[in-house]
């Protein structure tokens, strides 16, 4: 038996040893991938915004013990957030929302976390008797463990006491980069037919169909900037940065350069699309 092998059949003998469905690690693995590519399709990448989330708290909490959750996790519920349009951050198990007095809606479709630690168990001889080393100490040897459980934004829940939406702070007025917002302004003057709309939400994108660039606001970008310690330039830079790839993807129309990339709305992943692509970041 191979040592994958064998971490697979332990991992699945303690799976059954606990309420969970046991599932391979190759499974859990898979499933994963498969959301963030499903994401990454609809050009969801909340490891590539510079602007802060327009949900509310932000980034994915467990509603119940009000932690955050990590690594594949939050990408994972970041990027459901971002395409299920959740007013909430909040996210809670089966058993979570009963534990606060409601329950899932019927039909609900939860999504995967996964929670792994590494095991160190006592290496045994053929005669399973243990080994010891030369200071006479039992040699330990690492079990991979992976677990996964579902999960539910809590706007799937119902009977559940739902966080208070708090009121924005009166903030004071941004002022834009003089330079950039002129750029934007003949850019939008002399495209009669191209719509700019900045307003608050977790998309930036370009609708050829509709000639449409959409990004959300200067003050996501500086709020954003200001939470990973950079300054409110930083973030204003990162605005027009967003707007100026958006605005760098409008030329690809039929009307204006009539590029491949645009025109033939290739998919991701294909040579077209990650050239189109390389094309708005030079740009």
């Amino acid at each position: 038996m191979t040592f994958n092998q064998q971490k697979n059949k332990e991992n699945i003998e303690m799976a059954k040893k606990s309420k969970f469905k046991s599932k391979s690690t190759d499974q859990l693995c898979k499933e994963v991938t498969d959301i963030i590519i499903e994401g990454l399709d609809k050009d969801l990448c909340p490891w590539l915004m510079p602007w802060k989330s327009a949900q509310i708290g932000g980034l994915p909490l467990n509603y119940n013990s009000k932690r955050e959750y990590h690594a594949s996790n939050k990408i994972i519920l970041t990027s459901v957030m971002m395409a299920k349009r959740y007013d909430w951050n909040y996210w809670v198990t089966f058993k979570g929302a009963k534990d606060l007095g409601g329950n899932v809606k019927k039909g609900s479709k939860g999504y995967p976390v996964v929670f792994w630690k590494v095991i160190m168990k006592d290496k045994l001889d053929s005669d399973n008797n243990p080994i010891l080393n030369d200071d006479g100490e039992n040699v330990k040897r690492p079990i991979y463990f992976l677990k996964e459980f579902k999960v539910f934004n809590i706007a799937q829940c119902e009977g559940i006491e739902m966080p208070k939406k708090v009121k924005p702070k009166k903030v004071a007025k941004l002022k834009p980069l003089k330079d950039a917002e002129a750029i934007v302004r003949a850019y939008d003057d002399r495209e009669s037919s191209l719509t700019i709309e900045v307003k608050k939400g977790n998309e930036a994108y370009f609708s050829p169909s509709k000639d449409l660039i959409v990004t959300p606001t200067m003050r996501q970008a500086v709020e954003k900037a200001k939470e990973v310690g950079q300054s409110v330039n930083d973030g204003k830079q990162h605005y027009y940065s967003t707007m100026f790839h958006e605005m760098v993807h409008s030329t690809g129309t039929k009307s204006r350069c009539n590029r491949d990339g645009i025109v033939d709305m290739n998919f991701f992943g294909s040579h077209e699309y990650s050239k189109e692509e390389l094309v708005a970041e030079i740009g």
